[in-house]
């Protein structure tokens, strides 16, 4: 039996999530007193929690496959029985 493709792509992206939260939260512990290199480093962490939520939500969003979808558009007016 082959593994889920959905299954795999969602896992790979929770990894990634856990990733990127794992970066954000190393770069909070960085000490420097260059106040260029402080907002530089908060910028940076700023932007992996960002995008660890932005993955988060796509793992999230399970794909729909075409065939399900072209089987269930509707073809022709509801009132049509």
């Amino acid at each position: 039996m082959h593994p889920d493709p959905q299954s795999q792509a969602r896992e790979a992206l929770l990894g990634l999530h856990r990733q990127l939260q794992e970066n954000a939260r190393r770069l909070g512990k960085v000490d420097c007193d260059d106040p260029n290199v402080q907002a530089v480093l908060q910028a940076v962490q700023d932007l992996n929690e960002r995008v660890a939520d932005m993955v988060a939500e796509t793992a999230l969003l399970a794909p729909v496959p075409l065939g399900l979808v072209a089987e269930t558009a509707p073809t022709g007016s509801p009132d049509q029985g």
